[in-house]
Formats: structure tokens, sequence, C-alpha cells
């Protein structure tokens, strides 16, 4: 392949980030469904805002290439050439505003998708939507379930909940603290059963479906509170 094509293809190349991604490692983090609605809205906002943005500074930068053309066929000489000059510059800055576009709108479709799903599933109507991701019990859950989550990585890892998390923990009434490290004992012996069965099958067999051997992170809290009473 000659130097021009790479050059090309690095050009346009495509940044922006696909559906897995924006699933998995945006969406997907924040551990509940309102909070992944959450999370939707405000990167929609942010893309929305930035979109415009581009759009307003495309639309200006239009203007300037007409006003450079109608300028080219009348001037002459060395003031023609740096008017053409300046008509590349403004040419090239609207290919790449419109490439950031694109991709802005791209993401924005899979952000929609993702929001939609959620607002259907829970039947809310547009006013009901901001008190669903504010609603504070919701958000107790997510946050017992994060911590859970953040000590289950800690006890995977080094064997304990490190400083950062147990002071967290800490700071949270005893029910719910105990709540959120029983989920992350619970999940840590979930995981370290699904890893040695997974090691097993791989040392005895190779390739191996892998679904189903590694425990999901229940949306609904990582322990059911059965267990703790």
């Amino acid at each position: 392949m000659e130097y021009n094509d790479i050059r090309t293809a690095a050009i346009n190349v495509d940044s922006g980030y696909n559906e897995f991604q924006i699933e998995h490692f945006i969406i997907d983090g924040q551990y509940t469904d309102h909070r992944k609605l959450r999370q939707c809205l405000i990167e929609i906002e942010s893309r929305e805002a930035l979109g415009r943005d581009y759009m307003f500074d495309f639309d200006e930068k239009s203007a300037q290439a007409e006003i450079h053309k109608e300028n080219l066929e009348v001037l002459e000489g060395a003031h023609k050439k740096l008017e053409q000059v300046h008509l590349n510059r403004i040419n090239y800055e609207l290919s790449r505003k419109q490439y950031y576009i694109d991709n802005a709108s791209k993401e924005l479709k899979i952000l929609y998708k993702f929001a939609a799903g959620f607002i259907d599933k829970y039947e809310l109507a547009l006013d009901d939507i901001n008190d669903f991701i504010n609603n504070e019990e919701l958000d107790k859950e997510y946050w017992i379930t994060r911590m859970g989550i953040q000590a289950a990585q800690d006890m995977l890892t080094s064997g304990r909940i490190q400083a950062g998390n147990l002071g967290s923990l800490m700071q949270m009434n005893n029910a719910d603290r105990t709540e959120a490290i029983a989920g992350a004992i619970s999940f840590t012996k979930n995981m370290e059963g699904g890893l040695n069965e997974l090691q097993s099958k791989v040392e005895k067999i190779g390739d191996v479906d892998l679904r189903g051997l590694l425990p999901d992170i229940n949306p609904k809290g990582l322990i059911n509170k059965k267990m703790l009473e």
C-alpha cells in the first residue's frame, strides 16, 4: 500500500465509539438501570451540545468559503494566490468538521437506542424520566451495588478490601454496609468458582464456550437480602 493511501486511511479513520464500547464501557459501568438511563441522557446532552457547536462552526466556515470564492473572481496575482490558500484551509477545516459531526451523529443514534430501551422497559412518560433517574431509593441501591462491586474487585485482586473502598463503606450505615460487603463476598466466591471451572475446562479441552461460567452483575443488587435476615 502506498504512503498516500495510508495517510488517507489515517485521516478518515472512524474514531468514535461503536455500539459495543458504548454499551459495555459507558453505560454498563453504571450497574443499575436508572443510572444507566441517566448516563445515556448525560452522554446524549453532551454530544448534542458538541454537535450544535460543530454545526455553527460549519455554517460559519461555509459562509467564509463563499466569500473567498467571490474574492477570487476579482483578485489578481499574489493576492489571488493568498485568497486561494485561505479557501483551501477553510475547505480542509470543513471536511474535518463534517468528520466530527458524522462521528457524533453515529454515537447519538446508539445512545438514543439504549435510552429508548430503558424508557420503554419501565414504560416511562416524558414527565416520569427525571423522577426515575433521581429516585433516592434506586440511587441507594446503585451505591450499595457499586460499593459491593468495588470491594469485590479489591478482594479478587489483593485478597482484602483496600483502604479507599473500606473508608467509603465505613461511612454507610450498618445495614447498607453489611449488604454491600455481603454482596462483595458473594460475588467474589462466584467469580472464583467460575474462574476455577473455566480454567479446568480450558486445560481439558482448549477452546470452550465461556458463556455462563462467570457470574453476571445483578442489576437488583449483588445479594439476596434474605441472606442477611
